[in-house]
């Protein structure tokens, strides 16, 4: 992992490598921070195989401490600070982290969770930030931990605790490239993300896809509509990561939209459905289009949609990703017509090894490199995948499989509905109907 996102951040010393609010840091600058680190880690025991729980804000001191980890050989947990007592818990019962890497504000949440005592050396600062490094006391390693895994990335479980995910370096290296190639992504590029970098979204496109492009990363803390899009106009964003709410902010922020975004090559959305109407008005309104994505934490980034096709299929999110081969099946698992609806099964050298935690029961989903994804979805001749919905929240109405994305969308052409949530509920004759 070092080898592949560290050492030849060198060759680039003094282009801008990461930016958050006024801190700017050179590859050279991002580099030097790393190699303190970690030989300040490698000092406390943190070395190969060890599990460290990576728990910090978006900042400059999150990659620098990702690489420091990276070049150390650690297993690296990449935890929420959002996250409460029943995440962290758990994280701690199964995972079983043997040290935390935060910031002091930070290390109080986490001694409130299980027995941990900090370690009396205290880190080199990084940027703006004190970090402290918390040592839990001596435990066996995670029992079926994979074999190989560097990374550990958590998702929402359907039990109230979060699914942990394995992933190796080949599965992280792979990952990068994927997003690097499909974006055509180098240098010269700019990558904004207001979005948490410890979550699959921002940690894959934001952080491994700008180490192995080099391309410069800006960061925020927190998303201000008019403060983001003076950045994206200012810095020559090319690459921006959103969430369909920050584009119902840009259009609502503001009443003369700039017409200079057309500079950025993709405006990303993820993580939700983005309403096609918001496509389209977006379009209107800054003359660029917002391309739909489509990944989750097992398989990585899956499909993004072309930026000259958008318009011609807005509902879509989009075509595989460079190394990503995708398929739609049926339920015996043979693949479906053009425009069939099936399950959406995704294949590649990113797709995680397994699970540590959080596995639903029955068939596994995750199999040699392939991942099952539970969504349902059809697939049109040219590639350009639709998704309905969660197998498991489809609503049998008489036998009749209603998508609740698809009643959301008809509700949300109303004028007077702004959003829509749709779920499957029991009458009193104990039948399923559609509740919105």
């Amino acid at each position: 992992m070092w080898d592949a996102f560290g050492e030849h951040l060198g060759a680039n010393r003094h282009r801008t490598a990461i930016s958050a609010g006024e801190d700017q840091w050179t590859n050279g600058q991002l580099l030097e921070a790393a190699e303190r680190s970690a030989a300040s880690l490698d000092r406390l025991a943190v070395g190969e195989g060890v599990v460290v729980g990576l728990m910090l804000q978006n900042s400059p001191s999150f990659v620098s401490s990702f690489l420091a980890l990276c070049k150390t050989g650690a297993t690296i947990a990449l935890i929420s600070p959002k996250y409460g007592t029943v995440e962290l818990s758990a994280i701690a019962r199964v995972v079983r982290p043997r040290f935390y890497l935060t910031t002091t504000e930070l290390a109080p949440k986490l001694q409130s969770c299980e027995p941990i005592a900090a370690i009396p050396m205290s880190l080199p600062p990084v940027g703006r930030e004190n970090l402290q490094l918390l040592e839990t006391p001596p435990q066996p390693s995670p029992a079926h931990l994979p074999a190989g895994t560097v990374l550990v990335k958590f998702s929402s479980g359907s039990t109230g605790e979060p699914k942990a995910i394995a992933l190796t370096s080949n599965n992280l290296i792979a990952e990068s490239e994927n997003i690097a190639n499909t974006l055509a992504l180098n240098p010269d590029d700019h990558i904004y993300a207001p979005v948490p970098l410890s979550h699959s979204y921002g940690f894959d496109l934001g952080v491994l896809a700008s180490l192995r492009s080099r391309a410069r990363l800006t960061i925020d803390e927190s998303f201000i509509p008019r403060r983001a899009l003076a950045t994206i106009m200012r810095e020559r964003v090319s690459v921006f990561l959103g969430v369909p709410s920050m584009y119902r902010f840009f259009l609502d922020s503001t009443s003369s939209p700039p017409s200079n975004l057309r500079q950025v090559r993709y405006m990303l959305s993820c993580t939700a459905p983005l309403h096609p109407d918001a496509v389209q008005s977006f379009h209107r309104s800054f003359g660029v289009a917002i391309c739909q994505h489509y990944g989750s934490s097992e398989t990585g980034a899956v499909t993004t949609h072309v930026p000259e096709r958008i318009l011609d299929y807005p509902e879509s999110v989009g075509r595989s990703m460079v190394g990503v081969r995708m398929s739609v099946v049926d339920a015996d698992g043979k693949e479906c017509a053009p425009d069939d609806p099936g399950e959406v099964m995704v294949r590649s050298a990113a797709v995680a090894a397994g699970y540590i935690m959080g596995e639903a029961p029955g068939p596994a989903v995750l199999r040699d490199g392939e991942f099952r994804t539970g969504d349902i979805g059809t697939l049109n001749r040219e590639g350009f995948l639709h998704l309905m919905g969660r197998i498991d929240s489809m609503i049998n109405v008489g036998g009749l499989k209603v998508s609740p994305l698809e009643v959301c969308r008809v509700l949300e052409h109303h004028a007077a509905v702004r959003e829509a949530a749709v779920s499957g509920t029991r009458d009193v004759n104990g039948e399923e109907v559609v509740y919105a």
